[in-house]
């Protein structure tokens, strides 16, 4: 009985690869989509402008267009957290260092963007931290909480 149980385990795992395998390939189409689309609204924002006027500032201008911004490349919200939390549950109670958990964040397609990854992860992890998800248990070393309110 428990090699049928060790075989459905394996089939669902091996499951589960594939489709985040699948998962990041929609996300990487998605983004080239993004980018060729952004491509296109910048041709024709330029052609309906007309000559001489500046581009659209203020509530009018297409959400992502500022400068420096990437755009269509924001996670949705909380799957950095989920990410994170999932992540050190597989590590069992074992520590992991914030260096490990951006890297493995960024192998799953989901580590935090921008200018500063490593200080939005860091931010995340002391808000999970009062939440009594995660503990830093000292050196930046973070383990999941059995419990919501285990204090370890």
């Amino acid at each position: 009985m428990s090699d049928s149980i060790r075989s459905a385990r394996e089939s669902l795992l091996q499951e589960q690869r594939d489709v985040r395998q699948q998962m990041s390939d929609l996300e990487s189409r998605s983004r080239e989509l993004d980018k060729a689309i952004g491509s296109l609204d910048g041709l024709l924002g330029g052609a309906r402008r007309g000559p001489g006027r500046p581009p659209k500032r203020g509530p009018g201008r297409p959400p992502g267009s500022g400068a420096g911004r990437k755009v269509g490349l924001r996670a949705p919200r909380g799957s950095i957290s989920t990410a994170v939390e999932e992540f050190l549950a597989s590590q069992g109670r074992a520590a992991v260092h914030g260096s490990a958990i951006l890297a493995a964040l960024e192998e799953q397609g989901v580590a935090p963007q921008g200018a500063y990854p490593k200080a939005s992860l860091l931010n995340t992890l002391q808000r999970m931290q009062k939440q009594g998800k995660v503990r830093n248990i000292g050196r930046n070393r973070w383990r999941k909480l059995t419990t919501p309110s285990a204090e370890d």
